[in-house]
């Protein structure tokens, strides 16, 4: 048994941030919201700074070239230069506890959703994820950001304010 390959570089660099983020649902056989919310929020960065409103917003996110120029950048996602998102990115066959790749599989599953969903109007203010930011802790992350967070699994999940998506 092991994780499904991601059929290529987007999706691999979603379903790593996406196992190195979400908690894991236990004995879960479909992705959890806090999955979802994780992956939306890495692909709505990156479709948001490709807009022209969004440019100015690449200090911030990354450059938008890529999935994982939004993933690496900075301090934004931790996990991203730690050991779970490295193993699934570069050693995913290592892998072999069973849960692990149960949960590696839905971390897939999730990435390929998310991927294949059409783009929301506004990235960061429309859809059914519409979050831009998430952390632990509930204190809101920017200016820019909704007044309430929306909580899924031990995340909290922002987004932008109405009105503030323009840098």
């Amino acid at each position: 048994m092991s994780i499904e390959q991601p059929r290529d570089e987007s999706e691999s660099v979603l379903a790593a941030i996406i196992y190195a983020e979400a908690s894991v649902p236990h004995g879960a056989d479909s992705p959890s919201t806090e999955m979802l919310a994780v992956g939306w929020t890495v692909r709505n960065r990156y479709l948001h700074v490709q807009k022209v409103y969004g440019a100015s917003d690449r200090r911030w996110f990354g450059t938008g070239t890529s999935l994982e120029s939004i993933a690496t950048h900075g301090s934004e996602f931790v996990s991203a230069s730690g050991p779970r998102y490295r193993k699934f990115r570069t050693d995913l066959s290592s892998i072999t506890n069973p849960g692990e790749v149960a949960y590696g599989n839905l971390c897939v599953r999730a990435a390929r959703e998310i991927l294949a969903a059409a783009e929301p109007t506004t990235p960061g203010v429309t859809g059914t994820y519409p979050f831009i930011w998430f952390q632990k802790a509930s204190r809101r992350p920017s200016p820019r950001a909704s007044a309430t967070a929306t909580a899924h699994g031990v995340h909290n999940f922002w987004s932008f304010a109405p009105g503030r998506e323009r840098g």
